[in-house]
């Protein structure tokens, strides 16, 4: 199971009074598709909305791959894991996630 993105964020864009709330259920759900095997989450530019040191952080605590496969911080290094292989009812899947433009610029921050 793959999550296609934008399902940590509302908006591109999170004012600071709902931005603790949305981290709060952005770490519910990662928590969630820990639980129930998703493969993994394609990160969007709305998740980006929660920054990238908060989705660094949920990829990190959680059982999902991030995957982003143009999302480059300055130094050119990839932010999150650029694509994953799978194997899948003997079928061979490569999963990519390519992140917007405004979603690559902020990765790059």
């Amino acid at each position: 199971m793959l999550d296609a993105g934008d399902a940590l964020a509302p908006t591109h864009a999170l004012d600071d009074g709902s931005r603790a709330r949305w981290v709060a259920t952005a770490e519910l759900i990662v928590a969630q598709y820990g639980v129930e095997g998703v493969d993994a989450l394609a990160v969007s530019d709305r998740d980006l909305a929660l920054g990238r040191e908060t989705l660094a952080r949920l990829a990190a605590n959680g059982k999902v791959p991030f995957v982003a496969t143009n999302l480059r911080d300055a130094a050119g290094k990839p932010v999150f894991t650029p694509w994953l292989a799978l194997e899948r009812a003997r079928a061979k899947i490569l999963v990519l996630a390519l992140v917007g433009e405004s979603g690559a610029q902020i990765g790059r921050a």
